[in-house]
């Protein structure tokens, strides 16, 4: 990791260096490497491929995604809606498992020091809309809430939203995480939020960041276990970064959804309180600023490309309703050789529908002109609230071998019907045309694929007749 000079930002000196006089360029924050960047979007695009036609290549906001700048064509999936009703189930207890449950993924994280290669399994995420009372396989999920999804199939809960809610003095009792990173130098938690709140009798609006020290804290097994009360500050303002934003695009920030440490090192002190911070990486949910910012003032580049929402993120420059791609939302970053990151996933289009139905089942992620197993489990979506059968156990006894970097939770139960077999083409996609008879209602169908070649299960999608 390189380490650049320090740039100040003191908004307080404007008057004798304007901000926008103290841009050097995207290469003041140009990381040279193995790397690997995570996101999320704030609405549907499609990744960067040739390949046509294959709803694989479209992700929702619901879905994560990675990207090497510099090395990847495109942008690969983690997941997409359908993970999520696999794994919250019907949790609102309507009989639908399409219905879009968690809204949107917001913050994303991933340790630093994460051993192997990334898989969905190591991202830590927060969800837009809570997940009560069903949740996750039973318990609740809070939109305040840092949690990943284990190999084993549990739920790990890295920051709850009531440790949370204590940090800032409890004013503010429905926080809605939207950003989250940690300074894995000293333990620092940065986080914003998707309103306006109150940290311990300060206002901050939606586009500031809240700051809880390293020392505020105690983790076991790498959760924080116990939080000190009224520890949380104002790292950063909506006005200072709304001045980065401006210095930089042009345009005044609607609600700061991303942050990241830059990893190209330093610190600037904040205007407003003084701080000295590390330089951050943010980005910005209001349509204009498609693009990663840096506190260094400048778009960020990873190996000379740009952080920008098209083919910087290694998706198209126009999503699939011909409108231009939104803003990055969560985003995170890991310096890792990304060539075994291959994640795997599996979409069916349409989602819902009444049989007889031809359904186009895709897969995306997998090695090109290679073999992969399409696998159907078939169950009944009845009673409400109903989650679809899982082999966790597969997962815990494979999790410490190099196998399956992308899904080791195995949804394969009694129900299971069918193994299809396939050949992807030169970019790892693959379709099957599925013709569905005549279906008692109510019908769920869970899909995964398994990469002969990586021996790589997808993340599982789950999908009903209705």
């Amino acid at each position: 990791m390189t380490n650049h000079s320090l740039l100040s930002i003191s908004l307080l000196a404007a008057c004798a260096a304007p901000l926008s006089a103290q841009i050097v360029g995207p290469g003041a924050s140009d990381y040279v490497g193995e790397a690997n960047v995570f996101f999320t979007m704030d609405g549907t695009v499609a990744v960067n491929s040739t390949t046509t036609g294959n709803e694989a290549g479209v992700i929702a906001d619901e879905g994560i995604m990675s990207f090497s700048p510099g090395v990847d064509a495109f942008a690969r999936a983690y997941c997409d809606f359908g993970l999520w009703s696999s794994y919250f189930g019907d949790e609102d207890g309507d009989g639908a498992y399409t219905d879009s449950i968690i809204t949107s993924v917001d913050a994303i994280w991933l340790r630093a020091n994460n051993p192997g290669t990334p898989s969905l399994h190591d991202l830590y995420f927060s969800v837009q809309t809570p997940v009560d009372p069903g949740g996750f396989l039973g318990a609740p999920v809070s939109d305040g809430d840092m949690v990943r999804i284990r190999r084993d199939g549990s739920l790990e809960t890295f920051l709850s939203q009531a440790d949370v809610i204590s940090a800032m003095g409890g004013a503010s009792t429905n926080v809605d995480i939207n950003g989250f990173t940690v300074d894995q130098s000293n333990g620092d938690l940065y986080m914003t939020f998707t309103a306006g709140v109150d940290v311990n009798g300060t206002a901050m609006a939606d586009g500031g960041i809240m700051l809880i020290p390293g020392s505020a804290y105690t983790l076991a097994g790498g959760v924080v276990t116990a939080m000190t009360p009224n520890t949380a500050v104002v790292a950063l303002t909506d006005a200072d970064v709304s001045a980065i934003f401006m210095a930089v695009t042009g345009d005044n920030i609607s609600d700061c959804t991303g942050i990241e440490i830059d990893p190209t090192g330093g610190t600037f002190m904040s205007p407003s309180t003084g701080l000295t911070l590390p330089h951050l990486w943010l980005a910005d949910d209001d349509g204009a600023d498609d693009s990663i910012i840096s506190t260094k003032v400048a778009i960020p580049t990873v190996n000379g490309v740009p952080l920008t929402a098209g083919p910087g993120m290694g998706l198209t420059p126009l999503n699939p309703f011909g409108s231009p791609n939104g803003n990055p939302f969560g985003i995170a970053f890991v310096a890792q050789n990304p060539a075994p990151v291959r994640p795997m996933i599996v979409d069916q289009f349409p989602s819902s529908f009444p049989a007889p139905a031809m359904v186009n089942v895709d897969i995306a992620g997998a090695s090109p002109t290679s073999a992969v197993f399409l696998i159907l489990e078939i169950f009944n979506a009845t009673p409400m609230g109903g989650f679809p059968a899982r082999l966790g156990g597969l997962g815990a006894l494979l999790a410490p071998t190099p196998l399956a970097p992308t899904s080791l939770h195995l949804f394969f139960g009694p129900g299971s019907a069918a193994t299809i077999p396939l050949i992807t083409d030169a970019e790892g996609f693959a379709t099957f045309p599925l013709s569905l008879p005549p279906l008692t209602a109510n019908i769920g169908l869970t899909w995964q694929a398994v990469d002969l070649g990586t021996f790589n299960f997808s993340a599982p999608t789950t999908a009903e007749v209705n």
